[in-house]
């Protein structure tokens, strides 16, 4: 494909003709041994030696690594260059110009000079966002920009649990200014210190299937997530700060939940979620007075390390869908009966070994136990 030979499609991309050219040769047998992302996509492969040598043939003149000078300098223009792999060792290492046409990039620290490279895409991590300067420094990443990315990993790498307000403060302005394109199809969020993630982008991410919220452990509410319309997978863990789900997860506001709600449905195709670690969740339910849809397609739960969580929510009890309640270390929670009565298929996990006595005419409606 970077040498040209697949010719062009009129208002298609070329990465689309090559991936059509792939799909082709693997089912020729070409490729083997595949390597897949949790949505399925291709991220590796192996090749046979034949096909790796004819490769190799045709880009001999084009493809090549090479080392920089002891300064951290590099004598070769990278003007042209459409994939290029960098490791830098140290911070003092330039980063090159003049690369404008780059549609892959992979390099070990930094994206302050990224705001260009606009045709990157598939995935994109990135890591030190706890040692961002503000959320102007943040802004220079020029994500919303980046249209073709679809999986994006953010990880603020504290090397300590401290916190302070000062950094607290900080970490909400660097994200908030972030800003990703709204194709994503998988965010990762993790170690952020922030107090809240209710950013206007969050509702913006139409297309998102997965998320994942982990050690973010200053946040005291979850943000609204209710109205994506093609999340399918929620991961919350280890979010110590966390006391409440209420109206907000929905993206309900408080006074409006009697009113304009009465026709939504809130996670219309969430059917994985995941609540783990959660030190200091006490309550789970939300004020609203209207019959609405809450999850309708949620096949599997797992609820894990909430030990002062009393109650599920009644959308749970109510619950068509659900096939599997993995419930572990919840030790106050009371409302066994009602869930083995509403839930055909319910996988448990209790280390109390009195739970089989006190919990016993509840038992008559399981299918399944694990202890």
């Amino acid at each position: 494909m970077a040498q040209g030979y697949l010719g062009f499609k009129q208002n298609q991309e070329l990465e689309v003709v090559g991936e059509e050219y792939f799909d082709m040769l693997a089912m020729c047998s070409f490729f083997l041994d595949f390597i897949k992302d949790d949505g399925d996509n291709i991220i590796a492969c192996k090749m046979h030696d034949i096909v790796h040598d004819f490769a190799q043939f045709l880009v001999k003149n084009e493809c090549f690594t090479m080392g920089t000078s002891s300064d951290g300098e590099s004598s070769c223009s990278y003007g042209n260059a459409h994939h290029l792999k960098m490791t830098l060792e140290d911070e003092q290492a330039s980063f090159p110009t003049n690369i404008f046409k780059l549609r892959s990039l992979f390099v070990e620290w930094s994206f302050e000079d990224s705001s260009s490279l606009d045709y990157l895409r598939g995935s994109l991590e990135i890591r030190g966002l706890g040692y961002v300067r503000d959320g102007a420094e943040a802004k220079n990443a020029n994500l919303r920009s980046k249209k073709y990315l679809l999986h994006l990993e953010l990880y603020f790498d504290y090397r300590s649990e401290a916190s302070s307000t000062e950094v607290s403060t900080k970490d909400e302005a660097v994200l908030e200014a972030l800003h990703p394109t709204p194709n994503l199809e998988k965010l990762v969020l993790n170690g952020y210190r922030g107090i809240t993630m209710s950013f206007d982008w969050m509702g913006s991410l139409t297309q998102l299937k997965k998320l994942t919220l982990e050690d973010c452990i200053n946040c005291e509410y979850l943000p609204p997530l209710g109205k994506l319309p093609m999340l399918q997978t929620l991961e919350v863990r280890g979010m110590r700060g966390l006391k409440r789900v209420g109206n907000e997860f929905l993206g309900i506001k408080n006074n409006d939940s009697s009113s304009s709600s009465s026709s939504l449905i809130f996670f219309p195709k969430l059917n994985r979620l995941f609540f783990n670690k959660l030190e200091n969740l006490v309550d789970w339910e939300y004020e609203i007075t209207k019959d609405i849809a809450i999850m309708p397609c949620l096949s599997y739960c797992e609820i894990d390390h909430c030990p002062k969580l009393k109650a599920l929510p009644n959308h749970f009890l109510q619950a068509t869908s659900l096939k599997g309640l993995d419930i572990s270390d919840c030790p106050v929670l009371k409302q066994w009966a009602e869930i083995y009565h509403h839930l055909p298929i319910t996988s448990y996990c209790e280390k109390r070994r009195h739970f089989l006595e006190t919990q016993r005419r509840a038992l008559e409606f399981l299918r399944q136990l694990t202890i």
